[in-house]
């Protein structure tokens, strides 16, 4: 409880006192000398956050972080990271979390399965969504059947023509409901029916889904939470159920119950889906070749676009070429703004 009140809001403290025999919880504005008992134990000199790489194996990055909070007993808002890694592999990445020692995270490795923690260093400021500049694969194919000469000539395609950098599946999920839908009824704040595409069957003959079908025919959180399978103990679809519980009445308080990182995943995966579209459309109809309207990136800082004009087409290629994610004060390809106006309104 005093957990959920810390994050709730950082100018509240709470403390557990005793009234006729009764345990209580009193919740005040935090004092001036109740923010330094707060920080008293961290070190005056220290960067507030420790940064470390988080490896894991075939496991969702907002499962691990509940996991890990589950035995800091700490919230999943005082972590933060740069993206989600594919679920399905072996992944490493960076990871920060607020006023955490790192020996405090180190000895996590003994109680962690298939997880590890490590490389632990202190920093300034927190990463955010977006605070990367790419990825590195190391990719297996198995079990892979065709003729010598196709293959071939496939690996050469990508090694001399490349692909379109789509957005997998990692980011829309591979279920029957698709993060990138709930994300869509965010964005138009049907918050019902987020909250119903979330707990969603996925199947209704298979026995694990037994407790999605009950909130279907129930929209009882209580019982729902009861049926939930050990696999989702640690997992958005109970803390949702949880917020409901507290207030039926409110589906945003509910869904606020989600960790913040999950939420804007939601909605990244709408803008992703649309990005896909609009990559398809743009070689569809202009081919591997960088066309007036298009955008590239100034040389200078590499951050900045500007609208491709006649006079640049000669000094790029289709490398150059970049395709924004919708969202606001982003300048767009001026060959493409209807099509993306249509698109962003049709696909769900």
């Amino acid at each position: 409880m005093h957990e959920a009140v810390r994050a709730f809001s950082s100018k509240l403290e709470s403390s557990t006192i005793e009234i006729d025999g009764q345990k209580m919880i009193q919740v005040s504005f935090a004092t001036q000398e109740g923010r330094k008992r707060k920080n008293a134990g961290w070190p005056k000199k220290r960067p507030e956050y420790c940064k470390f790489a988080l490896y894991k194996e075939n496991k969702d990055i907002n499962d691990v972080i509940n996991i890990i909070c589950k035995y800091l007993k700490m919230s999943t808002h005082l972590f933060s990271f740069a993206g989600s890694k594919d679920k399905r592999a072996i992944t490493v990445q960076e990871v920060t979390v607020k006023k955490v020692f790192a020996t405090r995270l180190s000895q996590l490795n003994k109680v962690l399965r298939g997880i590890k923690l490590g490389n632990f260093s202190y920093v300034k400021t927190p990463l955010s969504l977006g605070d990367l500049s790419g990825n590195h694969f190391i990719v297996v194919l198995r079990n892979v059947t065709g003729e010598d000469g196709a293959m071939n000539r496939a690996m050469c395609s990508l090694r001399d023509v490349g692909f379109i950098n789509y957005f997998g599946m990692q980011r829309f999920g591979n279920s029957l409901v698709a993060t990138h839908q709930v994300g869509r009824a965010i964005l138009l704040r049907q918050w019902n029916e987020a909250i119903d595409l979330i707990l969603k069957p996925r199947s209704e003959e298979d026995e694990r889904d037994k407790w999605r079908v009950n909130w279907k025919q129930t929209k009882d959180a209580r019982s729902t939470l009861e049926m939930l399978p050990s696999n989702k103990r640690h997992s958005a679809e109970k803390e949702l159920l949880l917020g409901i519980l507290k207030n039926s009445d409110n589906p945003i308080y509910a869904l606020s119950y989600i960790p913040r990182t999950t939420r804007m995943m939601y909605v990244h995966s709408y803008q992703s889906k649309i990005w896909n579209a609009m990559a398809t459309k743009r070689i569809q109809e202009y081919g591997l070749k960088p066309v007036v309207g298009d955008l590239a990136l100034d040389g200078d800082s590499n951050k900045n676009a500007y609208v491709v004009t006649d006079s640049d087409l000669n000094e790029l290629k289709i490398e150059d070429i970049v395709l924004p994610q919708p969202g606001y004060n982003i300048i767009y390809p001026t060959h493409s703004s209807k099509a993306l106006e249509l698109l962003t309104y049709r696909i769900n």
